[in-house]
């Protein structure tokens, strides 16, 4: 007989709790073993995922706890709950048998039964409390919540079209699209490909130019041909390679970094001074991604790194990451002792919401008042987690910075905006996160969430333990190869940056308030790859785009899979998207030949900014020269000073972290890109361009134009059409229209 999905979905929750129950191994003592461990087999986790969202210590449904047996026993406003022995006498299966609790989804016969059976035995407890957050509900997360159980190991899926398959990726996707009924889309075309892959991997587009009578791509050198667009002598895999080797791959893909870590160059709120050096770790997450450093060592450094590396200048740079958030200067310079101490936990939970979210896919800050609503995270672990970056303190300005002199190098005095460590107080547990309402004193310690996945969250770390060692446990336990959420993050955002969605559709957020994993057994596969290969990022893009799925067409329609899945979750066509606002002005410079190419160093100023008591940013500066015209990762990225282009774009202000960008689409880009000076500024500059490599003639001028903008010749029928608009208007108009164009500013 089928079973209602429903009941399907309580019948899977309580088993699989049951069996995780059953793997964690026999801790529990008892009098009556026996009793005992079908308490803690059966009825906790069935209490626990099912009963206690509404009767707990905090919130007591009818004057409820059903957390203890002290509680139980007592009962609530109507007495006692349970009658041991006697089942018509127990209030509780009353009001289960007769499906008023839970009152939205009442339990199953099979899980009644269970309840029933146990009272009428004489209602044993076993584990007293019952752990709340040791076992998943319909309402919240446990600790057997996917992204918190260890990494698992699945076998490659058998899949009906082995020809199609070009290495692991592919036989997960298929498997998938086979138990839909669904086929995969055809490869894009060669020009295609080259055009998403430039785009993904260095955020540039690909530019052919002709040299001595060949035709070769700017930007790698390579010789093309023209007819196919496929590179003479090196292959798919090759020009693959080509591009991660480049240098504006960690250009491309540290911006995204940035984005995740809410790096700001200016501290925000009333005064929002800029801060002149926080470019150098920019350009330390920049050149770390360029060396491909492993993941692991990326985030242990960027917590730790003037403590694991004390003589390291770029270590010490790294740990910028932790003091690029905001900065309340009204409130320590000029606030009462009260306001500071407020102002601090403010800035406390702004980091402890960076590390979780960016590197653990957690939002560990919202337990900061309360236990966490959705995920086994204790308020009282938000306050032993935020103690492990309790000595990190930032300047009030750069005169308090600190001072680098490196004795044996990029030679180099000056500063740098890092984190100047302090011996942190004694932290407590803040009654509802009001910091002149101290409880109990926490120790440094990690969270228990994790510990389904046999890491420990006990750093062995007294209340008063040193500064340094605080960090250092916390990157190690971060960075812990069994530590399941690390890996599978980082997976998931590189995911996310290639198909246009993560696996999971949050990267920031893998706990109960997120998305599910479309696709769990590729993302476990892909982590342990990941973590197994040395945490090497460069391997996990080759991968990816390498990968038969990835090379998928996008502009093609199937009525049947769009009816099916129409948020293309399985993957059955390739991405197709806008670029985003970096990446339209970086392409925009680059096809009118006036991108500047320079790596590094202070950020240029595309706003007009007023440095004064308070500095604000204006109109912006309508410079077009070397200076400015590099490449948008090194502008001035302040807080409340983005460009109106970029912004028109959907460039996010740096005062939040943005774990995915939004991709509208309005009447405002297009008028941006129509009547914005840069974007005249660089049409003048690629008319000049088209003019000295196609002379006087319109047609080879036409054809300049296409091939450098679009990365193809034009048809017959748009260079007739060309050919009109440039001798009724100018080919500097022609040239703003092909900046315009969607070929120009969507990536298919």
């Amino acid at each position: 007989m089928a079973i209602p999905a429903r009941q399907q979905q309580r019948h899977f929750c309580v088993w699989s709790l049951i069996a995780l129950i059953v793997s964690a191994g026999g801790e529990i003592a008892s009098a009556d073993p026996a009793a005992k461990i079908a308490f803690d087999r059966e009825i906790a986790p069935l209490l626990a995922s099912r009963c206690v969202s509404c009767h707990n210590a905090a919130e007591k449904k009818g004057g409820l706890n059903l957390l203890s047996q002290a509680t139980v026993r007592t009962g609530g406003d109507s007495g006692s709950a349970i009658t041991p022995g006697e089942t018509d006498q127990s209030l509780l299966w009353r009001r289960i048998s007769e499906d008023e609790m839970p009152p939205k989804h009442p339990l199953s016969n099979e899980e009644k039964e269970v309840i029933r059976q146990w009272i009428a035995d004489g209602a044993e407890w076993g584990t007293d409390p019952i752990d709340p957050y040791r076992y998943s509900s319909a309402d919240r997360a446990g600790y057997d919540w996917w992204s918190l159980r260890p990494i698992a190991q699945p076998d490659l899926p058998w899949v009906t079209n082995t020809d199609w398959v070009q290495n692991e990726i592919d036989r997960f996707v298929l498997s998938k699209l086979d138990a839909a009924e669904l086929a995969p889309a055809g490869q894009a075309d060669a020009r295609t490909l080259l055009r998403r892959l430039y785009f993904d991997l260095i955020g540039l587009p690909p530019v052919l130019k002709t040299e001595n009578g060949k035709w070769q791509e700017e930007t790698l050198g390579i010789e093309i041909d023209p007819s196919s667009f496929q590179y003479y002598g090196a292959s798919y895999n090759a020009v693959v390679n080509a591009l991660l080797t480049s240098n504006h791959y960690g250009e491309r893909w540290g911006r995204h970094w940035l984005d995740v870590i809410r790096f700001g160059e200016s501290q925000g709120f009333e005064r929002n001074r800029v801060r002149p050096n926080v470019w150098r770790y920019r350009d330390w997450v920049i050149d770390a991604l360029n060396r491909d450093m492993p993941y692991d060592e990326f985030l242990r450094l960027q917590l730790a790194g003037d403590v694991l590396k004390p003589d390291d200048f770029d270590s010490l740079i790294a740990t910028g990451y932790l003091v690029c958030g905001t900065y309340d200067m009204v409130g320590y310079e000029m606030g009462s002792a009260e306001m500071q101490k407020a102002v601090r936990q403010d800035a406390l939970e702004d980091m402890v919401a960076a590390v979780g979210q960016s590197m653990l896919g957690l939002t560990i800050n919202c337990a900061r008042c309360h236990d966490h609503k959705f995920d086994p995270i204790s308020q009282r672990e938000y306050y032993e987690f935020a103690s492990l970056l309790g000595g990190v303190n930032q300047g009030v300005d750069e005169r308090k910075g600190i001072t680098l002199k490196p004795a044996n190098e990029q030679p180099f005095e000056g500063i740098a905006h890092v984190i100047i460590p302090k011996q942190p107080p004694t932290f407590h547990v803040l009654i509802r996160g009001n910091s002149r309402n101290p409880g109990d004193i926490v120790s440094p310690r990690g969270l228990q969430a994790l510990s389904a996945a046999r890491v420990s969250e006990d750093f062995g770390l007294a209340a008063d333990a040193p500064e340094a060692e605080r960090r250092v446990a916390l990157a190690n336990w971060i960075s812990d190869p069994q530590n399941p959420l690390t890996p599978r993050v980082m997976v998931n955002r590189l995911w996310h940056y290639h198909f246009g969605q993560g696996i999971v559709d949050t990267p920031s957020d893998l706990g109960y308030s997120g998305g599910r994993p479309s696709h769990p057994e590729l993302l476990d596969w892909l982590s342990r790859r990941f973590v197994h290969g040395g945490w090497k990022l460069k391997d996990l893009h080759r991968l990816m785009v390498t990968s038969a799925t990835y090379r998928q067409a996008s502009n093609v329609r199937n009525a049947a899979a769009e009816a099916q899945d129409a948020e293309n979750r399985l993957l059955w066509h390739g991405p197709s998207r806008r670029l985003d606002g970096e990446s339209t002005r970086d392409a925009i410079l680059t096809i009118s030949g006036a991108l500047n190419r320079k790596l590094g160093g202070p950020s240029y100023f595309d706003m007009t900014a007023k440095l004064e008591h308070d500095h604000t940013f204006a109109d912006p500066t309508g410079e077009f020269n070397d200076d400015v015209n590099r490449r948008t990762v090194y502008r001035l990225w302040a807080r409340c000073g983005n460009n109106p282009l970029l912004e028109s774009l959907d460039c996010p202000d740096p005062s939040v972290m943005l774990a995915r960008r939004s991709q509208t689409i309005t009447p405002v880009q297009s008028l941006s890109l129509l009547n914005n000076r840069f974007v005249e500024q660089s049409a003048e500059r690629l008319a000049q361009r088209v003019r000295k490599q196609a002379g006087d003639d319109i047609d080879a001028q036409i054809d300049e134009a296409y091939r450098l903008a679009l990365f193809r010749d034009p048809k017959p029928r748009e260079l007739e059409l060309a050919r009109e608009f440039i001798g009724k208007q100018s080919l500097l108009q022609f040239c703003v229209v092909m900046f315009n164009t969607n070929e120009f500013l969507f990536v298919e």
